[in-house]
């Protein structure tokens, strides 16, 4: 039997986050592993009855017992980046064996930092706070993705990324078809001026002249970390109008509508070096919050500052 414990329990295990409350329990096995590991997990634990099932389209088996313990695996199918993650650190200092359970192992910080690492940019995950905190907190005990995990972790990382990012290298035209079933109402550039929080927008310092769109990382890490700043929270602003309070006739919380703009901006919305910027900064950013930017925007539509869009919209 290979059963590999990851999330919070092995988190725990570690003495990282004693605290917390631990609902669940995460593993990655074979698909029979996991049938027999559950099996002896309820008769060691003198637990009666449970329900299996897949979920994840067969990617994972979950698993939910009558005392509300949940078990949730990740099945290591043949060739799949899971077994190759039981074969990599099998036996190594990568796992600590669990002394009850012969074939069980907890992985050790390393490898859970190199799993919520590889995830953190998830489209509309649920946990993306508890992953973000979850890496701060390893990241505090000198986690690092290094030697053979760090091969391993390139092709993980590949895999949990089945769908495309708006890139920054691209025409307005091209940038803007991204809107899926949303339609635009106002040009996003006028909005971005009338929301901005410096003389202009932020955006503007690092924007490639005679580019629409397209913007220069050089442009962007040679600008004050301020701006840089600014540069995520206008996005965050913007993005806050255009996908929530403007099609709802602003009647979602302005709070809330920007938390869910920044996480968008964090993960799905932007991608590279702006994404990855904005993730790593997303507690300055959100101290940085003022929820005047519904009413600058009313400003600027009042004072003819906010143009029409002109595009294409798509239905």
């Amino acid at each position: 039997m290979r059963v590999l414990i990851i999330g919070s329990v092995a988190l725990q295990m570690w003495g990282l986050d004693p605290t917390r409350k631990v609902s669940d329990l995460d593993i990655i096995s074979s698909y029979d592993d996991c049938v027999a590991y559950i099996k002896e997990h309820r008769r060691v634990n003198g637990i009666e009855g449970y329900s299996l099932y897949p979920i994840d389209g067969g990617k994972k088996l979950l698993s939910r017992c009558r005392d509300g313990t949940t078990i949730e695996a990740e099945i290591a199918w043949g060739g799949s980046n899971q077994e190759q993650l039981l074969d990599l650190i099998w036996d190594s200092t990568f796992s600590l064996e669990v002394e009850c359970f012969p074939g069980v192992r907890y992985a050790a910080p390393s490898v859970l930092y190199a799993l919520k690492m590889s995830h953190r940019y998830l489209k509309d995950s649920p946990h993306f706070l508890k992953t973000m905190r979850d890496i701060h907190l390893l990241r505090g005990d000198d986690c690092t993705i290094h030697g053979d995990l760090a091969e391993w972790f390139k092709r993980r990382e590949k895999e949990t990324y089945t769908y495309s990012h708006p890139k920054l290298n691209v025409d307005k035209a091209s940038f803007f078809q991204s809107g899926g079933m949303l339609q635009y109402v106002y040009d996003h550039d006028s909005i971005h001026e009338a929301v901005k929080v410096g003389i202009r927008p932020a955006y503007q310092y690092f924007s490639i002249d005679g580019e629409e769109v397209a913007s220069s990382k050089e442009k962007f890490f040679a600008q004050l970390t301020i701006t840089r700043l600014r540069a995520v929270l206008e996005e965050s602003y913007v993005l806050a109008l255009e996908r929530s309070q403007i099609p709802h006739n602003f009647t979602i919380d302005r709070d809330k509508s920007f938390l869910m703009a920044l996480e968008k901006v964090c993960t799905s919305i932007t991608s590279g070096w702006f994404r990855e910027f904005a993730w790593e900064n997303y507690n300055q950013v959100k101290s940085m919050y003022s929820d005047e930017y519904v009413d600058k925007f009313r400003a600027g539509l009042s004072a003819g500052i906010i143009k029409p869009f002109k595009g294409q919209n798509e239905f």
